[in-house]
């Protein structure tokens, strides 16, 4: 094997090393994206079955605004709870859960929305 060979052959096994080395890059980013977004569901899922079972105790909801900071994992991410009316839903409310991080600086967010009884007037 002469060394214009060797050459060659060291350079495409670099080429090839350097691939690889990327794809495991690619792979790693998309898990902690994969895993930021199940812990965001899993905390939606919590909160959107509190509200749930709030309205089936107190016999429905009234509006309301809720803001909280929690921890995802090692990030930081803001939860934001919103009840408010439904145009033309005389008797629903809409709940809608929403949680917000920074991923590779930019910011990434998952929401979950369902409709719940409206809370009737206890006014004679």
């Amino acid at each position: 094997m002469t060394l214009v060979e060797l050459m060659i052959a060291v350079s495409i096994l670099a080429i090839g090393i350097v691939a690889v080395l990327r794809s495991f890059i690619t792979c790693a980013t998309a898990f902690s994206a994969a895993n930021y977004s199940i812990l965001a569901l899993s905390n939606l899922s919590s909160q959107m079955s509190a509200l749930e079972v709030r309205a089936l105790e107190e016999a429905g909801l009234s509006a309301e605004s809720q803001d909280e900071e929690l921890q995802m994992d090692s990030r930081a991410a803001k939860m934001e709870t919103r009840i408010t009316p439904l145009e033309g839903g005389e008797d629903l409310m809409q709940a809608g859960v929403v949680i917000s991080w920074l991923q590779d600086n930019k910011e990434a967010s998952r929401s979950l929305f369902t409709y719940l009884k409206k809370k009737k007037d206890e006014t004679p």
